[in-house]
């Protein structure tokens, strides 16, 4: 296993913390191959989110919630590969488009887990789900309220959740990688992986400006809004 301790030392002092830590997470074993398992947990999240609000998908749609999920993960993949053709950065396109599919595939996952745990918390607390940020911000700025449709407010409902999630991604994602060099290689691990190559590592900020930004707009068109389209056409 190729040590953490040395692309700690090598990127350290390069990147900063206002970068999303792919490298660490390709260089560390059991991130590698539990993270890209885990990002399939979207599906579920997206089922429980979009059926929780008004004009979202109903709760016996489990199709229509799978088809929407894969809508969503070919969008945030596309939006990877876009991101990556115009960033101003000198690293090569395949090093952008590995850094920007994992760092927003990562934290859109985290910010649908926080916007689930909003639903769930406040249907136990107060009997039906709410969407908390969003609440507080209408709240504050109660012009044109309109809880899923695209505006100002939803927008920074959105990215309230996207930045705490790409806070909370990368404060783990280095936080192990800190145990390792504390605790060194585990034992009985005698794979040895591929070596690993630079991987050019997204802006934090960036990322959760785009995942607010898709969230919002996807959630916006959910599949019962396609089929009323559909039904109207239909009539």
């Amino acid at each position: 296993m190729i040590p953490v301790a040395a692309i700690a030392r090598e990127y350290g002092e390069l990147l900063s913390w206002s970068r999303f830590p792919v490298n660490l997470l390709v260089a560390d074993y059991g991130l590698r191959r539990w993270v890209p398992k885990l990002i399939w947990l979207v599906i579920p999240l997206e089922y429980y989110v979009i059926t929780r609000f008004a004009g979202g998908v109903s709760t016996e749609s489990y199709l229509s919630a799978v088809i929407f999920s894969v809508i969503c993960v070919l969008s945030f993949l596309l939006a990877g590969f876009v991101l990556a053709g115009i960033m101003p950065v000198r690293a090569d396109l395949p090093s952008r488009r590995r850094g920007a599919v994992a760092a927003l595939l990562i934290v859109w996952g985290t910010s649908l887990l926080l916007l689930a745990l909003s639903y769930w918390l406040t249907h136990l607390w107060y009997g039906y789900p709410k969407d908390i940020l969003a609440d507080l911000v209408f709240d504050v700025w109660p012009s044109g309220h309109s809880p899923h449709k695209p505006s100002p407010q939803n927008f920074i409902s959105h990215l309230g959740y996207a930045a705490l999630a790409a806070i909370i991604d990368s404060l783990v994602i280095r936080g192990i990688s800190k145990i390792r060099l504390a605790g060194g290689s585990a034992p009985g691990k005698a794979e040895t992986p591929p070596a690993i190559e630079w991987i050019y590592e997204p802006n934090l900020f960036f990322i959760a400006v785009v995942v607010a930004l898709l969230m919002m707009f996807l959630h916006a068109t959910t599949i019962a809004e396609f089929t009323g389209i559909l039904k109207e056409w239909g009539a």
